[in-house]
Order: structure tokens, then sequence, then C-alpha cells
């Protein structure tokens, strides 16, 4: 099971749950936390490469995010089941779960796709050591078109140092192993 220390997801999400207490988010946001905390991380926590069948597990992710999310009435977890099916898919249509191309793919998570993206790439992982920053820039510039929004990559690459800032931050507080070349 995921636990606070490997990703810092759930610490984030119990923070969420906390600082909305007493108001209707915190009502929908402590099943989503329930059900998370029953998933079963191990396949994508593991020290190496997944094999094909791991790897078809992985890409349920997005689909139990959105379904985790279910219809609410909150915008914001609405937004949330958005992301959740949509940070995956691909500007060329190679993504899942739907394979979605373009524009189809909702400008959320097409957003949400670079940030995870370079989350992914410049954070330590049990699989993998967090990359320099500017590899991850490199990939994430080459991505543009195929992978993801040639449009939103050259405002990603605008926003950097801001982002930068906010993630040194984030990762000081919680102790994430960032590479910071």
């Amino acid at each position: 099971m995921l636990e606070d220390d490997d990703t810092g997801a759930l610490d984030v999400l119990e923070e969420l749950v906390a600082d909305a207490d007493g108001c209707d988010l915190a009502a929908s946001l402590k099943p989503i936390a329930s059900a998370l905390s029953e998933y079963d991380f191990d396949s994508a926590l593991k020290p190496g490469k997944l094999d094909a069948d791991e790897w078809q597990i992985m890409k349920q992710h997005a689909t139990h995010g959105g379904e985790i999310n279910g219809d609410q009435d909150s915008e914001l977890l609405r937004l949330a089941k958005t992301i959740a099916l949509t940070h995956h898919e691909k500007w060329d249509c190679s993504g899942y779960p739907n394979g979605l191309k373009g524009e189809s793919i909702r400008l959320e998570g097409r957003i949400i796709a670079i940030a995870d993206v370079f989350d992914a790439l410049t954070t330590a992982r049990p699989y993998k050591k967090a990359w320099p920053v500017d590899k991850a820039v490199n990939l994430i510039t080459e991505g543009a078109g195929a992978h993801l929004d040639p449009d939103l990559v050259p405002i990603f690459l605008n926003a950097l140092p801001d982002i930068l800032e906010i993630r040194d931050q984030y990762a000081e507080e919680k102790g994430v192993l960032l590479n910071r070349e």
C-alpha cells in the first residue's frame, strides 16, 4: 500500500481534508482518501521497470481516478475527475485511457500532463533517480506536439522559475528528494 513518505500524495490529500474540515468539500474528499488508501500502488513504486502485466495495471490509474471521484457536486472534484481521466492522454493520440488527440483533450488535462511529466522526471522514485531540471526541460521541449500540447510547453517554460521556487519550497517542507541541477 502507498505510504505518505513514498510520494507525499496522501499527505497532501490529508492536508486538503483537514483544511476543508467542516465544509461540504471535506465530506466529498474523505471517501476519496479512503479509496486511495485501499488502492494497491506496489507495482507503481517497485524498483526497476514494470513488466507488461504491471504496465497494464498501472495504466488503469487514470480510469480509477475518475471512478474514485465519481459524479460530484463540487466543482473542484469535477475538475479532479477530468484531470484524472485526461492527464495521460497525448497530443498525438498515443496516450491513455481513451486515445484522445489534440484539443479533444481537456485543457486541464493538457496542463497537468506537463506538470506530471516534469514532476515524475525531477523527483526521485523507488525505480529511478531524479533527473536534472535541464534534462527534463529538454525532454518536455522535444515532446511538444507529440506527447504534450505545443502551445502550452512555452508557457510552462516561461513559468519555470516560479515553478522551481514552489517545488523547492514544497520539497524542503516534505523532505522530497529532487535533483536541483
